[in-house]
């Protein structure tokens, strides 16, 4: 009979498929815990393909190799019935082996999951840890009695258990039911909490690295309720108010990136199970188990067991360690071990890990950064109450229309209704089409020449140039976060839009050229725009960010939440400015706070740890 796959195929995959797979593992492991961090760094496609085809492969490999370890033993066939101790000592090694896929099925701490659905499935994986941990127990039991090698497997189970179940619970604990939960057992008294602890030491001009890093975790902690909707009380919207309304923009950057990073690290890493005194202990007996193992291996008579065998088990002992070492340098200079040492002594600035760890990744400058940070103090300074804050965030462009109606007034109400009679995603498009006619007129004219003095109205022209092209991007590239803003039909405005352009310029009849064709409407407000001079840019500039703290302030909170993984975008850090500014409608007052977090407590049932 003729088989696809050749017979001496067959027999090496035989041989070598458990050996292969095992320090395939090992490796996706290696890969992950230095290559995952940067994913909050970067939006490039294929950098985050790569890094989620092996966050797959890695359970898949540990898995897969627990199971065919177990297989194998069963399986009689093909084996050398003369070679009887050549067979225990491949089944003995290989199920001492076993304890290290728990470790691997553990993940590195810098990776639990991929994206915040996967830590909605915590209940699977916990399933997944009592199988894989009877299925280990049974490759070992199957292995006695004779097995010279129980006494490091038995450590490393240990070990290996401890890992799977810190997986596990971090999944259990970053689920977005549980973590809304958790709000209402750790609410302190947060405007206490700051007068001791901030008022006297953070000091008037540049913060230093010190100060960014233990008030981005003070907000965290405040606002990380933004992640779950959850509403936010007065005495915390006043409090924050008062600080970012006093900083530059370059320090409220600063903070809210690492706050980002407090985000980020919450949700898809160990964060919260190792960063506190059981984790630590946990940590600790972990790491003791795996070198226990090394040294219970090295005095182990060795001379049954290949030697290749003996080299692979060195290895994954090595590599274990070399993991488990990067893990304590990553949980020695977090910028949480730097807020918990802070609150027990002073830290000089040359102790911390100075690096700042998120940063966006769509198009951002400094000068960009600048004008949105100042036009939303502006309309912050408007909301004094909660009333005003709501009708700020409810604007689409047309609040700074208004708010410039002094010396124009007439002009102004001609554009209004490009904003108030159609529905936003239209307004986008439209404006997005007036904006690119007017920067293209200006650019071919020559009005707006970089070497004229006028740096001012320069700089509005390509800020808003670039706004309106990040908001056509948010609106095509980007429709999850766009989803709640335009209930989906924003992309197939733009498709028609397309279409209708194709037909305009293929069809010169004048009934074509004058229909009511949003490219028609964009060049009538275009043209009204014009009328304003070189005003227009501070016109459109103005808009596009009121166009875009729309889009942040109404777009889904998990949404915000899954960009921090992915790089990040300007739209999330203007979101988390507006609820610094209390530019939001998710306010009560204290008592009220507490009650809406009691009634989404309700129906939450505590009982897995």
């Amino acid at each position: 009979m003729v088989t696809p796959i050749p017979k001496s195929v067959r027999e090496i995959w035989k041989e070598w498929n458990i050996r292969g797979i095992i320090l395939f593992s090992l490796a996706l492991q290696a890969f992950l815990i230095m290559v995952a961090p940067f994913r909050k760094r970067t939006s490039n496609k294929f950098f985050i393909f790569l890094l989620w085809m092996s966050y797959l492969l890695a359970d898949w490999a540990a898995s897969f190799t627990v199971g065919h370890i177990s297989s194998k033993q069963n399986d009689d066939s093909g084996r050398d019935k003369g070679c009887y101790a050549n067979n225990k000592a491949d089944d003995i090694i290989q199920a001492f082996w076993a304890p290290f896929l728990l470790l691997h099925l553990g993940g590195p701490d810098t990776i639990t999951a991929f994206s915040l659905e996967d830590n909605e499935l915590w209940l699977r994986h916990l399933l997944a840890l009592v199988t894989q941990v009877l299925a280990t127990a049974y490759v070992f039991i199957q292995t006695v009695p004779g097995n010279i090698l129980w006494k490091p497997t038995m450590v490393m189970f240990i070990g290996g258990i401890i890992k799977y179940v810190e997986r596990t619970r971090t999944l259990y604990k970053a689920s977005l039911s549980t973590f809304r939960a958790s709000l209402l057992e750790k609410t302190p008294n947060y405007a206490e909490y700051t007068s001791k602890a901030f008022s006297k030491d953070v000091v008037q001009g540049h913060l230093k690295e010190i100060e960014i890093v233990n008030l981005a975790h003070y907000y965290f902690q405040i606002f990380k309720g933004l992640i779950v909707d959850s509403i936010l009380s007065i005495e915390e919207r006043d409090e924050s108010r008062k600080f970012f309304m006093s900083r530059t923009a370059t320090d409220a950057y600063r903070v809210m990136g690492v706050e980002l990073n407090f985000i980020y690290e919450v949700l898809y890493t160990k964060v919260q199970v190792v960063h506190n005194t059981v984790g630590y202990v946990f940590r600790f007996l972990a790491f003791a188990s795996i070198f226990a193992t090394l040294v219970l291996f090295y005095f182990v008579d060795k001379d049954d067991f290949k030697a290749f065998d003996v080299r692979t088990t060195y290895t994954l002992l090595l590599g274990a360690i070399f993991l488990d070492a990067i893990a304590l340098f990553n949980l020695i200079f977090s910028d949480w071990s730097v807020v918990g040492m802070y609150k027990y002594s002073k830290i000089r600035k040359s102790c911390i890990v100075n690096e700042l760890k998120y940063t966006i990744g769509y198009r951002m400058n400094e000068h960009l950064w600048n004008f949105i940070f100042k036009e939303l103090q502006d309309k912050a300074k408007d909301a004094e109450d909660l009333k005003m804050a709501k009708r700020i965030c409810e604007a689409k462009g047309s609040y700074v229309l208004l708010k410039g109606m002094k010396d124009n007034e007439e002009e102004i109400k001609e554009l209004l209704p490009y904003i108030d009679e159609i529905s936003y995603d239209k307004s986008l498009v439209l404006w997005h089409i007036a904006t690119e006619l007017c920067y293209q007129n200006d650019f071919i004219s020559n009005e707006l020449d970089p070497m004229k003095d006028d740096k001012y109205n320069n700089q509005l022209y390509h800020f808003s140039k670039l706004l309106s092209d990040y908001m056509l991007y948010l609106l095509v590239l980007q429709p999850t976060m766009m989803s709640a803003v335009i209930a989906g039909v924003g992309q197939i405005r733009f498709w028609d839009m397309k279409e209708e352009i194709k037909e305009s310029f293929v069809h010169t009849s004048e009934e074509a050229k004058r229909s009511k064709s949003v490219l028609f409407d964009a060049c009538v407000l275009a043209k009204k725009l014009d009328q304003f001079g070189d005003k227009k840019w501070e016109i459109l500039s103005s808009f596009w960010v009121e166009m875009l703290s729309y889009a942040a302030s109404h777009c889904r909170p998990d949404s915000h939440a899954q960009l921090v993984s992915k790089g990040g975008e300007l739209i999330t850090l203007v979101w988390l400015l507006m609820a610094h500014l209390g530019l939001d409608d998710q306010y009560q007052k204290e008592g009220l706070v507490r009650a809406d977090l009691v009634v989404r407590k309700e129906g939450h049932c505590y009982c897995f740890f």
